[in-house]
């Protein structure tokens, strides 16, 4: 038992000493710059123009100036800022920090053997320091939108301790990456910070250092036919690795470019570029629709719309469909074609019945010698109509057909009647006769008018009662 409390002993004082002597490790909080624009709302926000911008190969560029500054040490920060750009800058000797904060930029350059400690305790606003024994610090404020020198501090020599605050990420502050991480990967802190993680490189354009000559590529676009002749005349740019470009290419008449556009990012190295032209087919000439429709008089569809794509100056010519018992007002359809679309419309209106179909009826009166008898009637009938015909009456003669009827054949029709000479035909009469034959005698014993119409100017004058009448015997009865 006694043996176990030893053990248990001796790891508890291992767990104390590794706690005592192993500091806690410190995480980065990656961001983008865009993101971080959100988040922070007004960082690097719009307000600052050109003095912060990132160009598309991930370089930060960033303008500040120290002519601007109504700082009271102005010389003497710009041959710290000298010194530190021209020899510091790049050496893997040094750390220089950048921190990005809403409308500050913070630059703080310091030897890496001049490192004193971290902090083990945060200050008022719960910022860890790093402290440096050699080194100094930079303050840039954004003043209508210029980013200028309002402080610094520090010197290139050993002396008094300077410091960079580790702010947390909670406080919107934001590191270069490079910078930040290495410093943290070889001395290690107890607070989270928040780095930039698309910002390849931190570009200071001043007015105390000359900028670094940036060397420049050339771009040279040419343009030739499909047989290799020249096409136009070559285009040329010089750009700095990393710019982007974008060329039109020129348009000739008949011809299509492979590349419509040449664009891209500059590489390191002069680039060359190739636009060939080949004969573009002749193009399709305009085409515009005809459209026929076809209704009734009540607007309704009487058949299915006729649809034809014709260029203009075309001619048309479209038959209208027959449709039985209906009229198109537009037999057959016909034109020249507009340079525009084009709808026309065909109405059928009902045929009204046809007259029926007549056929002529003829009959002619002859006598046996084949003379007239009698003028011919003459009847316009439909075929399946009757007909009945009363031949004339003539003095002496006798019709073989008293009275013509029948049905009307689909033909003309002529019916010949002939008339034959009364058998008893002689000078004397055969007996009786009706000298009134449309007088009815009611009564034999009572005297009537035998010729209504005839007027008895004188009762004691012959005259002729039935002029109509041809009287073979005034005494037929004593014959």
């Amino acid at each position: 038992m006694k043996k176990w409390k030893r053990v248990i002993a001796v790891l508890c004082a291992l767990v104390c000493v590794l706690g005592v002597s192993v500091p806690a490790f410190a995480a980065v909080a990656y961001t983008t710059f865009s993101e971080a624009k959100i988040s922070n709302g007004s960082l690097l926000s719009a307000s600052y123009g050109d003095a912060v911008r990132l160009d598309t190969a991930g370089n930060l560029v960033v303008n500040i100036s120290f002519d601007a500054s109504t700082w009271s040490k102005i010389d003497e920060a710009k041959e710290l800022w000298r010194t530190v750009m021209s020899e510091w800058n790049g050496n893997p000797d040094y750390y220089i920090f950048y921190q990005f904060a809403r409308s500050y930029l913070y630059v703080g350059a310091f030897s890496k053997s001049s490192f004193s400690h971290i902090s083990n305790k945060t200050d008022a606003q719960g910022t860890y320091h790093a402290y440096f024994r050699q080194g100094c610090t930079f303050r840039f404020e954004l003043r209508n939108s210029v980013l200028r020198l309002t402080s610094h501090a520090g010197s290139l020599l050993e002396g008094s301790l300077q410091d960079v605050a580790l702010f947390p990420s909670s406080k919107n502050l934001y590191f270069f990456y490079k910078s930040i991480v290495d410093f943290q990967e070889e001395h290690s802190f107890s607070t989270t910070v928040s780095v930039l993680s698309d910002i390849n490189n931190v570009t200071i354009i001043d007015d105390v250092v000359s900028p670094p000559e940036i060397p420049q590529y050339s771009l040279i676009v040419n343009y030739q036919y499909e047989n290799g002749t020249q096409a136009a005349q070559p285009v040329t740019r010089s750009l700095t690795a990393g710019s982007s470009y974008e060329i039109a290419s020129p348009m000739i008449e008949g011809y299509t470019a492979d590349k419509p556009v040449v664009s891209g990012t500059m590489p390191e190295e002069d680039l060359t570029v190739t636009v060939t032209y080949t004969a573009a087919p002749p193009p399709s000439p305009q085409t515009y629709t005809l459209t026929v429709n076809y209704r009734y008089e009540n607007g309704s569809q009487a058949a299915q719309p006729v649809t034809r794509s014709l260029t203009a100056g075309s001619s048309y010519e479209i038959t209208s469909p027959a449709i039985e018992g209906y009229t198109a007002d537009k037999p057959v359809v016909s034109g020249t074609m507009p340079g525009n679309d084009l709808t026309l419309t065909v109405t059928y209106t009902a045929v009204p019945p046809p007259e029926p179909q007549t056929y002529n009826l003829t009959v002619n009166y002859r006598y046996e010698n084949g003379s007239q008898a009698a003028q011919s009637v003459t009847r316009s009938l439909t075929a399946g109509s009757s007909y009945e015909i009363a031949s004339p009456a003539i003095k002496g003669y006798t019709a073989d057909r008293p009275i013509v009827s029948g049905t009307m054949p689909e033909r003309d029709l002529t019916i010949h009647v002939l008339y034959r000479k009364d058998s008893s035909g002689s000078s004397k009469p055969s007996g009786w006769f009706d000298a009134a034959p449309d007088v009815e005698w009611k009564d034999p014993f009572e005297w009537f008018d035998a010729a209504p119409n005839v007027e008895w100017k004188d009762p004691f004058k012959w005259f002729d009662a039935a002029p109509d009448v041809e009287w073979w015997s005034p005494f037929p009865w004593g014959e």
